[in-house]
């Protein structure tokens, strides 16, 4: 079943199946083993000029980033890793959320492999963009489809909400980690904590939290201080902040200047 936390989040349609992605991903993987690379880079191109030509406000860097990603041809399997990483990657430079989300759901009816650093990084373009809802969408694909979510895609998760001000959510997914036994790390709190700027959350809600880690034994680390303190200064809460920072002084971690 679905969490609570993506249940609540209205669907999102990303055309698959027919789209130019989709299309020139099919061709690429159908190419015959010995195909040379004249015949790659053509079909490459020939699909990059379509889609060019079909989407005229689509950023440069994005359509640059679609020819790096592809340009070669994804088999075996073990060179496509690279090539789309790099393509999620300049999605997400160009915020180009619901483009990443689509490629990511293009990977899985190809049947190639779906994994944490695929699905990590189309949440990092849907949070580079501050769509929290596409990122839980990809958790909510990996369920769908019995993929195990690790830490780290649960720690991208958080971010991406947490920097789209769904804070609520940020903290759910923390609620989410516990229930099913995945391990909460520094970086998982000092996402949440950081989320904790958003109107409506504030300090009481990162004090809860350095709590938290104190009782999970988790360490905190300068990223704690810096965004525990951030918060409490946002919400002008000057004399928790002090506190804060002659705790962190006590165990040895000072903010950043």
């Amino acid at each position: 079943h679905a969490s609570p936390s993506r249940l609540a989040a209205p669907p999102v349609s990303v055309a698959v199946g027919n789209s130019m992605v989709d299309r020139a991903l099919a061709e690429l993987v159908g190419l015959p083993s010995d195909a040379p690379a004249v015949v790659t880079n053509e079909v490459l191109h020939r699909h990059l000029r379509a889609w060019a030509e079909d989407e005229q406000s689509l950023p440069t860097q994005v359509v640059t980033a679609f020819g790096l990603a592809l340009d070669v041809r994804p088999s075996p399997e073990s060179l496509v890793v690279p090539k789309v990483m790099r393509l999620l990657r300049g999605l997400g430079d160009a915020r180009e959320a619901a483009r990443a989300l689509q490629v990511f759901q293009c990977l899985r009816q190809q049947s190639l492999e779906v994994n944490a650093f695929f699905a990590c990084a189309t949440i990092n373009a849907c949070m580079r963009a501050s769509e929290w809802i596409r990122a839980l969408q990809v958790l909510g694909d990996m369920e769908v489809h019995s993929t195990d979510l690790d830490t780290t895609t649960y720690n991208a998760a958080v971010a991406a909400c947490g920097k789209a001000g769904a804070w609520r959510q940020a903290l759910q997914m923390l609620d989410e980690m516990e229930d099913r036994r995945v391990e909460l790390d520094t970086i998982t709190h000092n996402a949440a904590i950081s989320a904790c700027n958003e109107p409506g959350a504030g300090w009481p809600q990162a004090l809860q939290l350095l709590a938290a880690m104190a009782e999970r034994c988790v360490e905190a680390d300068v990223a704690t201080c810096n965004a525990s303190i951030s918060v409490c200064e946002k919400s002008k809460a000057w004399a928790v902040a002090a506190s804060l920072l002659h705790e962190m002084e006590d165990r040895g971690i000072e903010p950043d200047a």
